[in-house]
């Protein structure tokens, strides 16, 4: 079960598996039904659906369409996971000193999540952030996260 194993090597599975990631396993149902990884992201709401001709927007394709569920749960990793996992605050600091907007990198970051997840589930393997966050895996490393919890100052 890629649930199990993944629940010793994945932080964010690990402290919040009892609604986030049930809510993933519960939501997903049959993976056979998703042929690729972009089939997974869409029903997980976590891509646009725009109609685009000569680069101009010319209106949005069944934006609704999809599991909220899934989305809610990749939303709540990727604020998990930008707090707690160094290879996705240095993702996450990216795309927002890319986009310039903290909506669209949580977003980004919740479908390099989800992207990560689908693959975990198909080839039964364990989490590992220096695979989904490879381009970023040098300046994760020296990335020191401030402590959280009990004792800490802010």
């Amino acid at each position: 079960n890629w649930f199990k194993k993944s629940l010793t090597n994945c932080p964010i599975l690990r402290v919040h598996y009892n609604v986030i990631g049930l809510t993933i396993c519960f939501e997903v149902g049959v993976l056979s039904r998703f042929r690729k990884v972009g089939n997974y992201l869409s029903y997980c709401r976590l891509v646009d659906s725009q109609c685009t001709s000569n680069e101009k927007k010319k209106g949005e394709n069944n934006r609704k369409s999809g599991n909220k569920y899934l989305c809610w749960a990749y939303i709540e990793a990727a604020n998990f996971a930008k707090r707690y996992c160094p290879y996705a605050n240095v993702y996450f600091k990216h795309k927002l000193k890319e986009s310039g907007k903290t909506v669209v990198a949580t977003k980004a970051l919740a479908a390099k999540l989800a992207r990560a997840t689908f693959y975990m589930m198909v080839k039964d393997e364990p989490y590992n952030p220096e695979k989904a966050f490879k381009n970023f895996s040098e300046k994760a490393k020296t990335v020191v996260l401030p402590k959280r919890g009990r004792g800490s100052k802010p």
